[in-house]
């Protein structure tokens, strides 16, 4: 219904922002007249919202409803800051893009929140479990102990077994039967790189030629480097690898790297990067990386504690790992804070120094 309807008004065409909220307030004021009534509909007031279109309303014995057509899943987190300064009891959260994976976030917080399928008439989507980590299989430690002989962080994370220096990716290795080794290495950073690369040496990546692009990375991936996209792309994988390095900082004595909540398909994406901790004499802890202001934050970070080990299947209320959001100072934005409480079970936000990438010296 969501996806449909506003494909019949627009199509896939590329329209002017101004047009497309349009539109979006239309589609929402229709969807909520179809479930709530015309009075409700007409009632409503248009709320102002960066990534799409929002409506508040009073339905149902008073009850404060709020509406938001995202652009995107990704505004999920936004959408309930939203609907809490506005002071609805619920919020209807729209986007073409919906799918159990965000019911499963949406869940996670104390605002009661539906996620509406896209492809129903008004039916919310119910939380998908998420699929718990499997270990590294057996054929591909002997990759892991040739990256990790290069000076890389082994990483396993969503079926990917990754070899980084300071969170960038520079080699990844795969199974294949045909070879030796049972395993070929990757390298490169990026998927265009690692397919050049596979051209220049199809029948392997030598030693040497490993060992030379680790080299240039380490030049290139440094605090005081000169603007390049080797230290430019995924920062908070840099900062969780810092952390990882040295634990202390947070008053840590152990933290390993955990899966980020969906796979990364782009390095420029926007993301968060998870470590799991005993947390010393107290309780579990989950820690959750980021770099910049990023409205989803909370949402992947309450995400990533439902996945650490050993937690999955985790019941707010019931007990469980803590929940610690570490960020550069100035990116703790007030909606990051007004978010992390309005968990269910709330997380604690910490910052780091502004040039935190110094404290990997």
């Amino acid at each position: 219904m969501v996806r449909g309807l506003l494909a019949n008004q627009h199509g896939r065409v590329n329209l002017p922002p101004a047009r497309r909220r349009q539109l979006q307030e239309l589609g929402l004021r229709a969807l909520i007249k179809r479930r709530f009534g015309p009075v409700v509909a007409e009632g409503a007031r248009s709320v102002r919202f960066a990534g799409g279109a929002a409506i508040a309303a009073t339905a149902e014995d008073e009850l404060a409803i709020g509406a938001v057509f995202a652009d995107s899943p990704a505004g999920l987190g936004a959408a309930i800051d939203l609907a809490h300064r506005e002071g609805a009891t619920h919020l209807y959260f729209f986007s073409e893009l919906n799918t159990p994976a965000i019911a499963r976030r949406a869940a996670e917080f104390s605002l009661a929140v539906s996620v509406v399928d896209p492809d129903g008439d008004f039916q919310t989507l119910e939380p998908e479990a998420p699929e718990p980590e499997q270990p590294i299989p057996g054929r591909l430690l002997p990759a892991a102990r040739r990256l990790a002989g290069a000076g890389l962080d082994v990483e396993w994370e969503h079926g990917v077994l990754s070899g980084e220096w300071l969170g960038l990716e520079v080699a990844r290795a795969t199974p294949d039967p045909s070879s030796d080794e049972g395993f070929v290495i990757h390298v490169g950073v990026g998927k265009h790189d690692r397919e050049a690369t596979t051209v220049m040496f199809p029948n392997g990546v030598p030693d040497s030629f490993l060992d030379q692009t680790v080299a240039t990375v380490r030049e290139l991936r440094r605090a005081d480097a000169p603007t390049h996209p080797a230290n430019q792309l995924a920062p908070e994988r840099w900062l969780r690898a810092i952390l990882r390095h040295r634990p202390g900082l947070l008053g840590l004595t152990d933290l390993r790297s955990g899966p980020s909540p969906e796979p990364r398909l782009d390095l420029r994406k926007r993301s968060i990067a998870p470590a799991w901790s005993s947390g010393g004499d107290g309780p579990p802890l989950v820690v959750a990386c980021s770099v910049g202001v990023d409205p989803d934050l909370v949402a992947q970070a309450a995400d990533a504690r439902l996945q650490a080990p050993g937690w999955v299947g985790f019941v707010p209320g019931a007990g469980g790992p803590r929940l610690q959001i570490v960020v550069p100072a100035g990116d703790d934005h007030p909606m990051v804070r007004r978010l992390a409480t309005l968990l269910r079970e709330p997380a604690e936000v910490v910052t780091v120094p502004a040039d935190w990438r110094h404290l990997g010296e």
